[in-house]
């Protein structure tokens, strides 16, 4: 990568830091949907309780097991 590509894509991704980007499923490849929005904080999240905690947990699970998805060839990105 040039050194101007490598610029532009570390400005750009600053613009995007602090963001929530959605994807969707475009047959086999994501693309991105809509424009990055700011995150939004979990308390705002209005859920019962022992949902929320259940997402909770999940989203755990899944920020401490990144080997057992990129064994199974799928990219590890989540952010809250």
């Amino acid at each position: 990568m040039c050194l101007i590509d490598r610029i532009a894509r570390e400005e750009a991704l600053m613009e995007m830091e602090g963001m929530t980007i959605t994807y969707v499923a475009l047959g086999s490849e994501w693309r991105q949907f809509g424009h990055p929005r700011k995150r939004r904080p979990l308390e705002s999240v209005i859920l019962d309780q022992r949902v929320s905690e259940g997402v909770l947990e999940d989203v755990k699970d899944f920020i401490s097991s990144p080997e057992w998805y990129m064994n199974r060839g799928m990219c590890v990105q989540f952010e809250l």
